[in-house]
């Protein structure tokens, strides 16, 4: 789990950084006993979240890594959101805490 959570900050700052045209961004890192949330917000430019994550034609806007990373989380029993708009992007992360971690 925390590993999964780390790859999520690694991949969503690194899509800011490439693609996103963003000035600012935010990350977040919270949660308690029973759950662990990572959210990651910018200003960028924003893009088509269901082309992204359902299959785009253009193998550039495919997002294979946000579509590996909300397959894990919920394989993984937690929740993936991400929005976007010509204002910015957001991605929200919760995964429960497990008794091995």
């Amino acid at each position: 789990m925390v590993r999964t959570i780390y790859r999520a900050a690694q991949e969503g700052l690194t899509n800011v950084l490439r693609h996103s045209g963003a000035t600012e961004v935010k990350l977040q890192l919270g949660g308690g006993a029973s759950q662990i949330r990572l959210a990651l917000e910018d200003n960028g430019a924003g893009f088509d979240v269901e082309e992204l994550l359902h299959g785009a034609l253009n193998p550039d806007l495919r997002g294979i890594g946000l579509r590996a990373m909300r397959d894990e989380v919920v394989l993984l029993g937690g929740e993936f959101q991400l929005t976007s708009s010509e204002d910015g992007t957001r991605l929200a992360i919760t995964l429960p805490v497990t008794e091995d971690e």
